[in-house]
């Protein structure tokens, strides 16, 4: 499949797509939060406000919750919302990859069927891929919180505590950096395996390919939905404190839905980039040829008109094979003509005498 075109695919022609995979979100975080939300119902069942005293201000209920008298019911409950979190973050790669096939396939005019069902068939490669970026962001962000904590200490004797806090801060920044650009990578992942059918190790080549050659077309639009996912999350955090609307289920519900969908369909219009940017072409390059595929057959491409002049072998020969034929007097032991020459030699026969009347008894 190639997509070379030069306008990203339209998300209004994926709606339903981009729909389903906020349902399947919604239903997921539901589905986990059950074996929690029953706790709080076991001990705030009774209150008048239900579980509201959960959100107020300073968090003393829920303090209480988690830390007091909930303790031991949370800890029952949390591996089974930990299995449960973790069937749903797999199962996710399923509405996420019909989005992306469905995306790509806009012009071929493919139908939602068809992209969960490709999705389907490639939804272990999917997995794979995050398994690997989950593996390579525990590994930077393991390694940005060693790095911060040795510069913080080594400069604790010599600045004060605040500077040398900050100095350790600011070693996060290129871990930073790097967590973003693996980000993009993992996305163009996406890409390459949904929307053009690569292995993985393809798919991870072709990715890092993708962002060394356009790196200026794919950071921008990156950045772009990656920061605008940020600022929806901390508007939504900032209106549900400052309208004190923490109290109102409703509310909360219909704000951090928003915040949600926005950042779905900045990521959306980040991968439709990606998919533009991107080609169907083998990242690994074409097969090596055989060196038999090197032979060039002569004879296929030899002229079918022989010039004027020229006598070739297989003429020459059935045209002695002709003279010594007609020629009845020509002796088994005589050396055959010269089989090429400049012109085609001239063979002379002796005329055939003539037959003398049989004597008559």
């Amino acid at each position: 499949m190639t997509t070379h075109a030069t306008k990203p695919p339209a998300l209004s022609r994926s709606a339903v797509a981009i729909t389903l995979v906020l349902a399947y979100g919604l239903l997921g975080a539901v589905l986990v939060g059950m074996p929690l939300t029953e706790i709080a119902r076991v001990y705030y069942g009774g209150h008048p406000q239900g579980d509201g005293p959960l959100a107020e201000p300073g968090g003393l209920a829920l303090g209480d919750l988690v830390l007091g008298r909930g303790v031991g019911a949370l800890s029952a409950a949390l591996p089974t919302s930990i299995v449960l979190a973790a069937l749903v973050a797999g199962g996710a790669h399923l509405p996420f990859g019909a989005l992306l096939v469905h995306l790509s396939r806009q012009r071929r005019h493919g139908t939602l069927r068809e992209a969960y069902a490709h999705s389907a068939a490639r939804f272990f490669v999917l997995g794979s891929a995050s398994l690997v970026s989950l593996a390579a962001r525990a590994v930077i962000t393991l390694l940005a919180l060693l790095a911060a904590q040795a510069v913080a200490a080594f400069f604790h004797g010599k600045l004060d505590d605040r500077a040398a806090d900050v100095s350790g801060l600011v070693t996060l920044l290129p871990f930073g950096a790097l967590l973003f650009v693996l980000h993009v990578v993992t996305d163009l992942t996406y890409v390459g395996v949904a929307a053009h059918d690569f292995s993985l190790a393809k798919a991870i080549v072709s990715a890092v390919r993708t962002f060394r050659s356009k790196r200026r077309a794919v950071v921008g639009p990156a950045l772009f939905a990656y920061a605008g996912s940020l600022v929806a999350i901390a508007v939504a955090g900032g209106t549900v404190g400052f309208l004190a609307i923490a109290s109102n289920a409703g509310l909360v519900f219909l704000v951090h839905q928003g915040a949600l969908l926005t950042k779905l369909l900045l990521r959306a219009r980040w991968l439709s980039v990606a998919i533009v940017r991107t080609t169907a072409e083998d990242p690994l390059g074409p097969p090596s040829m055989m060196a038999r595929d090197l032979v060039v057959d002569t004879t296929a491409d030899a002229p079918l008109t022989k010039p004027a002049g020229a006598a070739t072998t297989s003429d020459a020969t059935t045209t002695t094979s002709d003279a010594t034929t007609s020629d009845p007097t020509a002796s088994a032991d005589e050396e055959p003509a010269p089989v090429a020459q400049a012109t085609p030699p001239v063979l002379t026969t002796e005329p055939d005498a003539p037959n003398e009347p049989e004597p008559t008894t």
